[in-house]
């Protein structure tokens, strides 16, 4: 085969490979995604309590934050995800967080009727298992406290979550947690917040953030 004829076998190699690969990867990346099914189980090695919520995008402000308000990852490779963790230490702590749901949820209803929508009093925040019998009354927290863990996909139907491998040592928690969301990219965001019983005295919590795609 000659020069000439090896340029021209090339190109028409090129002209048909490239828009091939282009389809293959715009096939793949339009994929739809399910949350990961097995995040969804409660860890029953922990004391905790699940809760479920669904934000929509009227609740937030130029930042994309989770429910909790307790901030958002750094970590740039996961853009709209919010991720944030707090320790409630007495009835007060956790009244301030149940307080200020319930302002996002009035926010959220007005937002509603004041662009002329009826809607149901649906609630943003719903219990999705429980692995306690506690209730979190002063008698609880004179013994523990609750670490908060607060996680939000922005545009997700589902977020699922799961705590594990929690250790305590000179006052800092160290705790594993599995997530995974869906790629549905609604107007609505998906998230999920645990609070865990810790012993009393915690200072401080570092929070391992495991993308598991199942």
């Amino acid at each position: 085969m000659n020069k000439k004829a090896i340029i021209t076998a090339v190109i028409v190699t090129l002209v048909l490979a490239v828009p091939i690969a282009l389809i293959f990867i715009t096939a793949n990346s339009a994929r739809p995604h399910e949350a990961n099914a097995e995040l969804n189980a409660l860890n029953e090695a922990l004391d905790y309590s699940r809760y479920r919520y669904d934000l929509p995008s009227e609740c937030n402000t130029d930042d994309f934050l989770n429910v909790s308000r307790t901030g958002k990852t750094e970590d740039k490779r996961y853009a709209g995800f919010a991720a944030g963790w707090r320790l409630l230490t007495d009835t007060e702590d956790l009244d301030a967080l149940e307080a200020g749901i319930a302002e996002i949820q009035a926010q959220w209803l007005s937002a509603q009727e004041h662009n002329g929508i009826g809607i149901a009093n649906h609630p943003i925040v719903r219990q999705a298992g429980s692995t306690t019998a506690a209730s979190y009354d002063d008698d609880f927290f004179a013994a523990h406290d609750l670490l908060l863990v607060d996680l939000c996909a922005e545009g997700a139907i589902k977020m699922y979550f799961y705590p594990e491998n929690l250790t305590v040592e000179d006052g800092t928690i160290s705790l594993d947690v599995c997530w995974d969301r869906d790629n549905a990219w609604t107007g609505s965001s998906a998230g999920q917040y645990c609070l865990i019983t810790v012993p009393k005295g915690c200072t401080a919590a570092e929070i391992n953030l495991l993308h598991d795609r199942g």
